[in-house]
């Protein structure tokens, strides 16, 4: 289990009982402690040894709740250094290159950058209104605080934007109330 992270949720669910008190962390099932993880730089770190020994690898629960370092040999590894391009062009690449040497993978994994990526927002409802000439319509919107200030103060940002050429301004403020007015 080298760098892998242990889901307490998961842990729970499978019956184990988890508990955080005084900088140690308690596992244990059916009333019987299991193991002990202590605190090490605000993080409780559970080594292969106290996995083993502390008899926390009840297979199932060991094989649902601990995550494993990422995948190194396999379509993984080349789907997150080509971008977290799809899979489905993963599984071509041997085909297009000679010494690409992918092994498939049997054990698919989520994601979770590519989750991230591809949730799915609520759009904006299409306006009818639609501007004949400039300055008609002007959307704007201000940014800010930025965590360092420009070099003539500004820690905000107006955004101006003319909806029939796409003509686009930007002010910048020291102060969030002095916005140009809409």
């Amino acid at each position: 289990m080298k760098n892998g992270l242990l889901s307490v949720s998961c842990l729970v669910k499978s019956g184990f009982k988890v508990e955080f008190e005084n900088d140690v962390c308690t596992i244990s099932k059916q009333g019987k402690e299991l193991v002990k993880i202590p605190c090490e730089d605000g993080l409780f770190v559970l080594d292969e040894e106290q996995l083993a020994a502390g008899r926390c690898s009840t297979g199932e629960a060991q094989a649902k709740c601990v995550n494993k370092a990422p995948h190194t040999g396999c379509a993984h590894l080349l789907h997150r250094r080509l971008a977290h391009i799809c899979f489905k062009y993963v599984s071509k690449m041997p085909d297009l290159a000679e010494e690409c040497n992918i092994k498939p993978c049997p054990n698919f994994l989520d994601c979770c950058a590519c989750k991230h990526a591809k949730v799915k927002t609520c759009n904006y409802p299409r306006s009818d209104r639609v501007s004949k000439k400039p300055f008609e319509l002007v959307h704007t919107d201000v940014c800010g605080p930025m965590p360092v200030k420009s070099l003539g103060g500004a820690r905000f940002m107006q955004i101006l934007v003319d909806d029939f050429s796409r003509a686009s301004w930007v002010f910048f403020l020291k102060e969030k109330h002095k916005q140009l007015p809409s």
